[in-house]
């Protein structure tokens, strides 16, 4: 009889967004690299889960109803459990994510619109997954300096 290894568990990504379309289609790049996701709508419920669950990863909307992703990412930070969850904080407003207190609490800040092969690209770096091009097993540590946070160049 042939022992099959038991494979890895996927790593997990929390997707906390009010646009129920951008959330699905996040979802859909972080499955084609791996991810198991789950999909958040509400952000008052947000931290509940992200302790509950302890995600790999959070890609948070700045601009969310009831409690901004500012907020959640406060609380994500201050608390102990969880403060080492990896986030892209992910909004339209350039100025407002430019604080220093948010270039320090977010792992990555992305500026909408946000195309498939950067959230793709940003989280595999992030939780260093193996990727296409990677030919050494460990990846290096993630420097965030080397991240475009700049939306692609729409020509009309």
């Amino acid at each position: 009889m042939q022992h099959t290894p038991p494979t890895a568990p996927k790593p997990t990504a929390l997707i906390v967004d009010d646009d129920k379309d951008l959330s699905e289609a996040f979802a859909i790049a972080l499955e084609l690299v791996g991810f198991e996701t789950k999909i958040i709508n509400d952000s008052t419920k947000a931290i509940e889960r992200i302790s509950a669950h302890k995600p790999d990863l959070v890609t948070l909307d700045m601009q969310m109803p009831n409690l901004s992703g500012t907020e959640v990412l406060r609380l994500i930070r201050a608390d102990e459990h969880i403060r080492r969850v990896r986030v892209i904080l992910i909004t339209a407003n350039e100025r407002a994510s430019a604080t220093e207190e948010m270039e320090r609490m977010a792992d990555v800040i992305l500026i909408k619109p946000v195309t498939f092969s950067q959230i793709k690209d940003i989280a595999m770096r992030l939780v260093h997954l193996p990727s296409d091009e990677d030919d050494a097993p460990d990846a290096p540590p993630f420097d965030k300096s080397s991240i475009d946070r700049k939306p692609p160049l729409e020509f009309m």
